[in-house]
């Protein structure tokens, strides 16, 4: 395999990497935008005390939705795992020399190397923050669906 062989294949994982990092930036982002929507509709329909089964709906649709853009997230998480594992190959490969210590072409095997020093240090993962909100706003909409049905219910 020649050098420029190397670059292209380098470069192609970096694009695929690129790709689904900034693609699940974006649908973090949408599904942020999708809650405020719906906790927004959600409390200007109970605002003046008078609550209808109608309105459970509304918090259905945010846990439904932190669902799926949880499973979502997960795959693209998985997509994001294969280009590294591809770099890290290349960069153990073909850049042994450099990569023993931090170095400008070995970034995805010095980041494994920092992993337990970051997690010892209270620093969390993207996947950490995300998995928190998902289950955060899950659990928030099933307990407003019930307190919504129960309330309906007086």
């Amino acid at each position: 395999m020649t050098n420029d062989d190397i670059w292209k294949l380098r470069q192609s994982l970096w694009d695929y990497f690129s790709l689904h990092a900034d693609q699940r930036l974006k649908s973090f982002n949408f599904f942020l935008i999708l809650s405020a929507i719906v906790v927004g509709a959600f409390v200007n329909s109970i605002k003046d005390g008078n609550v209808h089964k109608a309105s459970a709906i509304l918090p259905l649709i945010l846990s439904v939705s932190s669902y799926i853009f949880w499973k979502l997230d997960e795959r693209t998480k998985l997509m994001i795992k294969y280009s590294e594992k591809g770099i890290k190959f290349i960069e153990d490969v073909f850049f042994k020399g450099e990569c023993g210590q931090e170095g400008p072409t070995c970034i995805f095997n010095y980041d494994d190397s920092l992993k337990n020093e970051r997690l010892a240090g209270g620093v969390y993962s993207y996947s950490n923050c995300f998995n928190v909100l998902f289950v955060l706003f899950m659990l928030i909409g099933l307990v407003a669906f019930v307190g919504v049905l129960y309330i309906g219910n007086l």
